[in-house]
């Protein structure tokens, strides 16, 4: 089996805030925009690095140096994977389990149940509306893969691995 040769795009570890989140977004961008990627595939991976940096932002518990925020954004030969790691609470925790595995059985559908949940929505204490992974569902198009790293009986670090494809 051949080795898949691996292009970072950019990738980032340290706490965030909004104007860390603008640099590492607009990096992404000018990265983007000299590469070979399709527009579909840009937007898409653009709206799901937003998505994740804003869940980090707004969710990710206080951090240890050991803990710290991660973000990666990655090119293989048929796709761009982002990877996004970051603290939770165990009730974090089981909502993120609860809400990626409804959207992963829910894949095939995804629009349908996107509309749905987006007329239903209520915005947050946190300021959201509880959408952001579902749009980055409905733009990776697969299963989100994920895992759960326990750091003591209240916290979790909290992976995502966000699969888009470049022609697809």
């Amino acid at each position: 089996m051949g080795k898949t040769q691996e292009n970072i795009i950019i990738s980032y570890s340290g706490k965030l805030n909004y104007e860390i989140i603008n640099e590492l977004l607009e990096d992404l961008n000018n990265q983007m925009k000299n590469s070979d990627l399709t527009t579909l595939c840009r937007k898409r991976v653009y709206s799901a690095a937003v998505e994740s940096l804003e869940n980090i932002l707004r969710h990710a518990k206080q951090t240890s140096e050991k803990h710290l925020p991660r973000f990666a954004v990655k090119e293989n030969s048929d796709s761009i994977m982002i990877e996004t790691c970051n603290l939770v609470s165990k009730d974090q925790r089981d909502e993120l389990q609860e809400k990626i595995e409804y959207i992963n059985a829910n894949n095939n559908r995804l629009k349908q149940v996107f509309a749905e949940k987006l007329r239903n929505s209520h915005i947050s204490k946190e300021g959201g509306a509880g959408l952001g992974v579902y749009i980055i569902g409905k733009n990776a198009g697969r299963k989100i893969a994920y895992s759960f790293d326990t750091v003591n009986e209240k916290e979790s670090y909290f992976c995502l691995k966000i699969k888009i494809l470049q022609h697809g």
